[in-house]
């Protein structure tokens, strides 16, 4: 039972710390999301993702701007004055970082360096799902014979690969170099 204490520990590690940001995050979302017809609202962390996409948009593409829909709880992007994508709650990408977040944690050894590296990591996968999200709006307006391969292929490839390579480096660069270190000190 020894040899598997480190698995336990890891698992215990991931899943309460999944269970945790889990629930705050549906707690924040059943406090600041609106789902009524004719008057329902996008939570903020969301809109604001929508508001950075269109942003980066405009920078990269040309004339983009988001509204509110009224009837469901996403943001309209239009993109030339034609609706060209509708964002999400799911579009947020909060779900793969509650996952980061819980193995990042799950693996970390020291308080400073994985709080450090969470928060970095957070800003990383914003940044590219703020990407991904200007690229998939530009598809939907461009290419629409693309836009179900692109958002079923390669707007979830995008986050996943993102998050992949964090916990990667976070591995190899974080934890098992300590490890190897260590190892060489001996």
């Amino acid at each position: 039972m020894k040899e598997y204490r480190p698995l336990i520990f890891f698992l215990v590690k991931f899943f309460i710390t999944y269970f945790v940001v889990t629930l705050s995050y549906d707690f924040y979302l059943k406090e600041t999301q609106i789902i009524n017809e004719g008057s329902s609202k996008t939570d903020p962390y969301t809109k604001e993702v929508a508001i950075e996409a269109s942003n980066l948009y405009n920078l990269m593409y040309g004339e983009s701007y988001v509204e509110q829909n009224d009837n469901h709880p996403y943001m309209d992007f239009f993109v030339e004055g034609r609706k060209a994508a509708r964002i999400n709650e799911g579009c947020n990408a909060i779900s793969v970082m509650i996952i980061m977040i819980s193995f990042i944690i799950a693996f970390g050894r020291k308080v400073i360096p994985t709080v450090l590296y969470t928060i970095f990591s957070l800003f990383f996968v914003h940044i590219v799902n703020i990407l991904r999200i200007s690229i998939l709006s530009d598809i939907f307006f461009k290419h629409s014979e693309y836009a179900k391969l692109a958002h079923d292929a390669l707007f979830p490839g995008i986050i996943y690969g993102a998050v992949i390579l964090i916990c990667v480096v976070w591995i190899k660069f974080f934890i098992f170099k300590n490890e190897n270190s260590n190892i060489k000190k001996q």
